[in-house]
């Protein structure tokens, strides 16, 4: 929160740092989010998704459900027959040149399934656990067939068609440039250099989760939605039009405040769909609330290319041509923009080079995923990138400086505007200024002795530039248009209703000043809503760094309308010419003289007839819905320098520095925070943040499934610089800020991008993973009795993380090595484990190895004390002949030594069950390596009559302990403890495993 409140009474200025009027109640929990509304009888939905990647509905038996208690209904697809398909925004012709197929994407399927988690039944109850529970027990029976779930597998010869209407699975070819120009380029070009790389999958990951919660009145039946959305306008008109087929009148969209929106909340789900439906049809609100694995599922995605690129060169190193090929995958379905991302904003090719000629092809893709959507870019980054790694690559190859060779390549201040030789026309800019700019407060030229540093400290240290400019307020042809309406009531007070929307930005703060500066009044006085379509006449929305260029100008021309207005009024009060008055702070006066009204009085007077010049209508307000000429260009150059642990895989950012030009600041401290935000998710998808499938599934399904970028992974210094120039065409010479950043991030990580040179990735392990097994491998061959977090190597928590994943990937192989061991019968793995933490990635790891490599069928049982439940239940019901260990996390590490080489020495009567999730503290006890306490285990073990303690924080179910005395003869006692086990006597050695002494 700002150290200093926002001024009140004051006039506020553009240009100042003012402190942010949302923080008083964002950050002290006065928000008023969708989740914090509360209407009388709520009713809560769940959604039963297919968890397979292609599959036909054969049936669905809800007869179990409806009769739960608290269960209000359960809807299939065929009970949505009669409602509409989602629309697509933007459609492209196919390689015949006839338009593109667009998929039928209904609320529910009826007869298929195309990705994993597809929704394909609802169910509504009083309670949100009733409501899961119930949709648990939803019977679905599937005809599972095969699917494509990759551009690789959807494009090869053979391959499923997602649907039979587009038998390649080719949803369309897009090209752009001058395809002869590029021939004939290439034809004389003196170097000739290619690149193929990929953009990986990514997800949204906004603080607060995709939710909605629907109202129908009582008396005439009009609906409304309250939703965590950046377009509620659109989402409206798609609703009513698309999919209900009534007047939008009937429906009302609120979004209220919005914790994060990135693109991925501008959309149509189908969920919001099925609140209102069921809202209607049970007469009571329905609310529905993704939790975090279901976001992973029902989402919309983004990224997700193959790149395929040329760059041609003459003998000085002057860039001739590019030539391009982009697959891109659209997933099953066409989001509202799915095919923006791929093909809109690919301009962003040439960024700011002076290319003469530049040809690109792009083929959309269906596959067996989930559709994708815009995100923080929608494409934007997918080209920048794909063009500044073509760089790198030339430079590498004809053994030039990366550095001069975009120097030598630049578009100069004095060419503009410069139209690409793709689809852009840039108006202003001095990329040469900002180049140098970067170089010099990042100090590059010092670099090589950083790096020498390092490498005395056993380091790997890297930097890497990159040039980012991203197109605002589009599309190219003709920007979208922006609604403002200006209200003054008869005390003077503003209230100002935009058709933007602000999620994070800080617009509540930027559009207060602008109001104030133009119309004089004091920023306590303007109050501003948005997100409503009963209080918002029309709106786009918030998304493609649009909202002061397009808002900001429709905001301009509404209170134009106003001022003119009003001077009319204090001229006829001043009883002079309306050419003779100015507006002087907060009043109009006549020129030259000190005679003036106050806004209070010109206010007070537009409503009272008796006091309005003859003409004038009464009352003082307006509004506007503009279209700005053209978009403008925000630029910025980027410099990062990381620094890499080789022995561990960590990566650590050592600085960041980026120069950043936006035209006109309206307000300094929310840009320095628009950057910070646009920098910080770099590192995500740059280095380890990509959405896998693996079987066709979601690798990560959870949070702790896959690394995030968090605050602490940041550089330890961002600088930002704004260079002097030119402020752009705009109203109000203000161009976007939100996504120039982003669009300049880092590289993936073992691909050699500008930004993170090779020599880094290419030394260092593919997988932190890797470090870690490296490491646990010395550990157990050595047995160390010394804490885990001692030296440097195990300090840091994701050091940590990779030696624990290294030791799960160590049990792994060998596990899979000493499969010739297992007997014939079948073997399955009951794997429980508390949610959270480590665990999830242990667990992961065995998914992986154990059920693809050895056949076993894989069951995960996330919930705390689990283990001991699945095992009286499974035990007692299915009577298992074959193999079957139930563990915890920790199991999976007893797991090589226990069942493997210990195996001539198990009792043979204790093979049909294996108890290993009784041994949590085999391997590591009291932050210590323990493996040779296995072998007393096994001792103990084999003790008649015995006992065996077990330190435990939770409760362990009688029939485990019957089971583990049958099978072994020895007493297995539970012993709870709260927290962690506490150190045993040196007495009870004998019989305690936990013991650290």
């Amino acid at each position: 929160m700002s150290e200093r409140r926002p001024p009140v009474n004051d006039l506020l200025r553009i240009g100042e740092s003012v402190p942010r009027y949302e923080d008083a109640r964002l950050l002290t929990g006065r928000g008023r989010y969708t989740g914090d509304l509360r209407l009388r009888g709520e009713a809560h939905l769940a959604v039963v998704r297919s968890p397979h990647a292609c599959a036909g509905i054969v049936r669905i038996d809800a007869s179990a459900v409806l009769g739960m208690p608290g269960v209000l209904c359960v809807l299939t697809g065929r009970d949505l027959g009669a409602l509409g398909t989602f629309p697509s925004r933007i459609r492209r012709t196919g390689a015949d040149g006839k338009p593109m197929f667009e998929p039928p994407r209904r609320v529910l399927p009826i007869e298929a399934v195309r990705h994993v988690g597809e929704a394909v039944a609802v169910v509504v109850a009083e309670t949100p656990a009733l409501a899961r529970d119930a949709a648990e027990r939803v019977e679905v029976e599937y005809a599972a067939l095969p699917a494509a779930a990759s551009i690789e597998a959807a494009v090869r010869a053979g391959a499923p068609a997602v649907w039979p209407e587009v038998a390649d699975n080719v949803a369309f070819v897009y090209t752009a440039g001058d395809r002869a120009g590029v021939e004939a380029a290439f034809a004389c070009a003196a170097h000739r250099v290619r690149l193929q790389t990929r953009i990986n999958r990514i997800t949204a990951n906004a603080i607060e989760p995709r939710t909605a919660l629907a109202d129908c009145e009582p008396a005439g039946g009009r609906l409304t939605l309250y939703v965590s959305a950046q377009t509620p306008h659109g989402l409206r008109n798609d609703l009513c039009t698309r999919i209900f087929g009534m007047p939008a009148s009937r429906l009302r969209v609120v979004a209220p405040d919005v914790g994060g929106g990135f693109g991925m909340k501008s959309g149509d789900y189908p969920e919001y769909a099925l609140v209102l439906w069921c809202a209607r049809l049970l007469g009571r609100p329905v609310r529905w609330t993704a939790d975090r694995s279901e976001s992973f599922l029902a989402d919309h995605q983004a990224r997700d290319n193959l790149w395929d690129l040329e760059l041609a060169l003459d003998a000085g190193h002057r860039f001739l041509a590019v030539r391009a090929r982009s697959q891109a995958n659209l997933g099953a379905y066409l989001a509202y923009a799915g095919t923006h991302q791929a093909t809109t904003n690919v301009g962003c090719l040439a960024g700011v080079y002076a290319t003469p000629a530049m040809h690109i092809e792009v083929r959309g893709i269906y596959t067996h995923t989930h559709c994708v959507s815009p995100y923080r870019g929608a494409g934007r980054p997918e080209a920048l990138y794909a063009m500044e790694r073509l760089i790198d690559q030339a430079a590498g190859e004809l053994g030039v400086d990366r550095i001069e060779l975009r120097r030598r390549n630049l578009v100069r201040a004095e060419q503009m505007p410069w139209k690409t030789a793709l689809t852009f026309t840039y108006d202003s800019g001095d990329f040469p200024g900002a180049f140098e700019r970067a170089l010099a407060i990042s100090d590059w030229a010092g670099f090589e002795a950083r790096r020498a540093a390092a490498a005395a400290r056993g380091r790997l240290r890297g930097i890497g530039f990159a040039f980012a400019i991203e197109i605002a307020g589009g599309p190219i042809d003709r920007p979208f248009e922006e609604y403002a309406e200006v209200r003054i009531d008869p005390t003077g007070s503003m209230l100002l209703a935009i058709g933007t929307h602000n999620h994070g930005q800080g617009h509540e703060t930027s559009l207060r000043q602008i109001a104030s500066e133009t119309l004089g009044l004091e920023a306590g006085r303007i109050e501003i809503v948005y997100g409503d379509t009963d209080l918002v006449a029309h709106g786009r929305g918030t998304f493609g760094s649009r909202s002061m260029s397009s808002g900001g100008a429709a905001l301009l021309a509404a209170s134009a309308r106003v001022e003119a207005k009003a001077v009319q009024i204090a001229a006829h009060l001043l009883e002079a010419a309306a050419g003779d008055i100015e507006r002087r702070g907060q009043g109009w006066f006549v020129a030259g003289t000190d005679r003036g009204v106050s806004w209070d009085q010109v206010a007070a007077a537009a409503y009272a007839t008796a006091q309005l010049p003859a003409g004038i209508e009464p009352g003082l307000y307006a509004s506007a819905t503009v279209c700005t000429d053209a978009p403008t260009f925000p630029n910025s150059a980027h410099v990062c320098e990381v620094e890499l642990d080789p022995e561990t895989g960590s990566v650590a950012l050592k600085g960041y520095w980026v120069v950043d030009d936006v035209g006109r600041v309206v307000n300094p401290a929310l840009l320095y925070g628009q950057i910070h935000g646009g920098v910080a998710p770099g590192p995500g998808p740059g280095a380890d943040g990509e959405h896998r499938l693996r079987r066709r599934r979601p690798a990560a399904h959870r949070l702790v499934h896959g690394l995030r970028h968090a605050a602490r992974r940041g550089p330890d210094r961002l600088r930002g610089r704004k260079p002097p120039g030119a402020d752009p065409g705009q109203p109000a010479g203000r161009e976007g800020r939100g996504r120039s950043r982003h669009c300049g991030r880092p590289a993936r990580r073992g691909e050699r991008h500008p930004r993170c040179p090779a020599p880094v990735w290419h030394r260092a392990p593919r997988h932190a993973a890797d470090a870690g097994e490296a490491l646990a491998r010395d550990a157990i061959r050595r047995r160390p009795t010394r804490p885990l977090c001692k030296e440097r190597s195990m300090k840091k928590p994701l050091a940590a993380l990779c030696t624990l994943l290294g030791f799960a990937g160590l049990a792994l192989t060998s596990a899979t090595a000493s499969a010739q061991e297992w007997p014939a019968r079948p073997v399955k793995f009951v794997v429980a484990f508390a949610p959270g933490g480590a665990n999830d990635i242990v667990t992961r790891l065995l998914a992986q190895g154990l059920t693809d490599r050895l056949k076993t069928q894989f069951i995960v049982e996330n919930r705390p004390g689990a283990a001991g439940r699945i095992a009286s239940t499974y035990v007692a019901r299915e009577k298992p002949d074959g193999h079957t260990f139930f563990m915890g996390a920790p199991g999976l590490l007893v797991l090589n030594h226990f069942l493997y080489k210990d195996m001539e020495s198990k009792p043979a009567d204790f093979a049909g069950v294996s108890l290993v999730g009784i041994l949590p503290y085999v391997l590591v006890t009291n932050n210590k390596l323990n493996v040779g306490s296995v072998a007393e285990l096994i001792a103990v073990a084999k003790q008649k009559p015995g006992a065996l303690n077990h330190g435990s924080t939770g409760s362990g179910p009688t029939l485990v302990q019957q089971l583990f005395k049958e099978r072994t003869g020895t007493q297995f006692q539970n012993v709870l403890y709260k927290g962690t086990a506490p150190p045993c006597r040196s007495s009870c050695r004998a019989t305690c495993i936990s013991c650290s002494t």
